[in-house]
């Protein structure tokens, strides 16, 4: 893994950090009782396909009630979204004791300068927060810039998202949290 300082919980108490090299993906999930976190097991050894088809099971599990504790624990990495919701831009939150979270945010028709001119861009802000006790600020940006698992580049100032094959512009806001 490219970080795996990513993939880890942080113990306070013991002041241990854990790595691991199964990506326990945690999905954030609105349901009428509230945010749950059902958890997608070995991201890492799905393609695109097979993680798209999980994650639409065990959130769809997450909305009606019928999810088992199982697939709520063990998260080593959270996704997030405010898009629904109609957020452009957020902190998220990192799901204790995990040591990052990646807020995907909505994409939305904006003004924006593109090859000198100013164009109206279909804008999609992504957001990760980190806690700097363990993930240093610099691979925290990079992975949200460059790295992050729901992008690749397409060009020098946008990204593709694999999902789509839509082509949005791509903002970041990377936001540390430590004691």
């Amino acid at each position: 893994a490219r970080f795996p300082q990513l993939n880890a919980h942080y113990d306070v108490k013991r002041e241990v950090i854990t790595r691991y090299e199964a990506v326990h993906l945690g999905i954030a999930t609105q349901t009428d009782r509230g945010l749950c976190v059902p958890v997608l097991r070995h991201a890492e050894a799905m393609d695109l396909w097979q993680a798209a088809s999980e994650m639409r099971r065990i959130t769809e599990a997450a909305r009606n009630n019928c999810i088992s504790r199982d697939e709520l624990a063990g998260s080593t990495f959270t996704v997030t979204s405010l898009g629904r919701m109609g957020g452009l831009a957020a902190t998220p939150i990192i799901n204790h004791p995990e040591v990052g979270i990646l807020g995907i945010n909505k994409a939305a028709d904006r003004p924006a300068v593109y090859h000198g001119q100013i164009a109206i861009r279909r804008i999609l802000n992504v957001s990760g927060s980190f806690d700097h006790r363990v993930v240093d600020g610099a691979d925290g940006a990079t992975f949200v810039l460059r790295d992050g698992p729901c992008c690749h580049y397409a060009d020098e100032d946008a990204i593709e998202p694999l999902w789509k094959g839509q082509r949005f512009p791509l903002q970041a806001c990377i936001s540390g949290w430590s004691m």
